[in-house]
This record gives structure tokens, sequence and C-alpha cells, in this order.
């Protein structure tokens, strides 16, 4: 099964009549759960911006990957796409520029760490 980072989402809460707190919310890190995971939270979201009721249907056909249906019974195609964590992939970016250029000014650390 496929994984995904496992850093949490960070949020502030500023509620009217008290301080402002740090809100942390874990999220699976298994792909399919994490969707399911996504995919409620947007319903909810949607059902309160909208003010109308959706329903999950599941997993849709094309053109979506999740069906959801309005109280009028009109159908919704919902297409997930990946969240990217784009911290993790700086860094990883930085580790391969600064491997690739260690490699280069000290070729005879590749003997050594071959491998790693």
């Amino acid at each position: 099964m496929a994984k995904k980072s496992d850093r949490p989402i960070r949020s502030i809460v500023f509620p009217a009549s008290v301080t402002p707190w740090l809100k942390l919310e874990s999220l699976p890190v298994e792909k399919e759960q994490l969707e399911q995971e996504i995919v409620g939270r947007f319903v909810r979201a949607l059902s309160r911006i909208e003010d109308e009721a959706f329903k999950c249907m599941g997993q849709a056909q094309e053109p979506g990957d999740v069906l959801l249906t309005r109280e009028s019974g009109e159908s919704v195609y919902v297409q997930l796409c990946e969240g990217v964590d784009l911290a993790r992939i700086r860094t990883n970016e930085q580790r391969e520029e600064y491997g690739a250029a260690l490699w280069k000014v000290c070729p005879d650390l590749g003997k050594v760490f071959s491998g790693v």
C-alpha cells in the first residue's frame, strides 16, 4: 500500500471568546484511507458552503473518482488529486543536488559510501 506523509495538519483557531490556539490534526498515512478522509472532509465542507446535504455514494466511473449526490438527486463527480508535501520535495531535491556535488568534488567517497 502506498503511504503518504505523516506530518499533521496545523492550523490556528481564532474563536471569538477565548485565546487563539494551535490545532494539530493527524491524517491516515495509507493512501486509500487518506483519500476517504479527504473526501469526507470535502463533503462536510461542501454541505456547509452550499447549505445543502451531499451524500458520498462511493467510487465513480469516469469522469470522477468519487460520486456525490445532492438532496435534489443531482450527481456531482469529484476528481481527487494527490496532496504533496512541498517542504519534503524541496528537501529531497536539495539532498540529490548536494549528493551529486559531493561525489563530483570527492569521487573517492563514492567507493567508501557505495550503496548508501
